[in-house]
C-alpha cells in the first residue's frame, strides 16, 4: 500500500493547490486531474481525489497532473462537463454539448456524469482559457489540455485537434507542475 500512501499525499498536495477561490467570479474552483494508463492508451479526467486512487491502484492509471481546474457545481452561465467512457476501446470522452454526448452514447460510450462544470464560451468570465481537445484515431483516445505547445507535441504523435472543448477557470490552472 506504499503507492496508494504516497499517491493520497501527492493528491492531497495538488488539491491544496489547485483550490483556489475565484474571486472574479466569486466561487471555488476544483482541480480536473489527469491520468494515462499505458496499457490501454487512455487518458482520464477526473475531479474527484478519490477517484484519482481507484483509477491508480485498481485500473493501472498512472497521475500525470492537473489539466485544469472545474467548478466543483454550476456557477454563473458554466455548464456540465459530460463524461462519457467506451470500455470497449478504453476511451473517456468530455464534452458540454448534449448533442454530441447523445451521438457517443449512441455508439457504445456510456454517460458517467459529469467531471465539474466549465464555461461555453470565453464571454461568460474574464478568468477563463480554451481546453483544447485532442483525438489519436489510431489509438483511439481523447486528450485534453490548455496548453497549445502541449497540443502541438501531441499532434506529433497522431493526435488531430478537434478546437475548444470549453473554456476553464485560469486560477486552477497549474503551469510548470512538477508533482514528484
Amino acid at each position: 500500500m506504499k503507492v496508494s500512501t504516497t499517491l493520497c499525499g501527492l493528491v492531497a498536495s495538488v488539491v491544496v493547490v489547485a483550490s483556489q477561490s475565484c474571486t472574479d467570479c466569486g466561487s471555488s474552483i476544483t482541480p480536473l486531474f489527469r491520468m494515462f494508463s499505458v496499457n490501454t492508451v487512455d487518458h482520464f479526467y477526473t475531479n474527484g481525489a478519490s477517484e484519482v486512487i481507484a483509477a491508480a491502484t485498481d485500473d493501472d492509471y498512472g497521475l500525470e497532473g492537473v489539466a485544469s481546474g472545474v467548478f466543483p457545481s454550476q456557477q454563473g452561465c458554466s455548464v456540465q462537463f459530460l463524461r462519457l467512457n467506451n470500455p470497449t476501446v478504453f476511451d473517456h470522452f468530455y464534452t458540454i454539448n448534449t448533442n454530441e454526448a447523445a451521438i457517443f452514447e449512441q455508439n457504445g460510450y456510456t454517460l458517467e456524469g459529469n467531471a465539474g462544470y466549465i464555461n461555453a464560451s470565453p464571454n461568460c468570465s474574464t478568468v477563463t482559457i480554451p481546453l483544447l481537445r485532442f483525438f489519436n484515431p489510431a489509438a483511439i483516445d481523447h486528450f485534453y489540455t490548455t496548453s497549445e505547445e502541449e497540443g502541438q507535441a501531441f499532434t506529433s504523435q497522431g493526435y488531430v485537434s478537434q478546437g475548444i472543448a470549453g473554456y476553464v477557470p485560469l486560477p486552477g490552472v497549474i503551469v510548470n507542475q512538477d508533482l514528484c
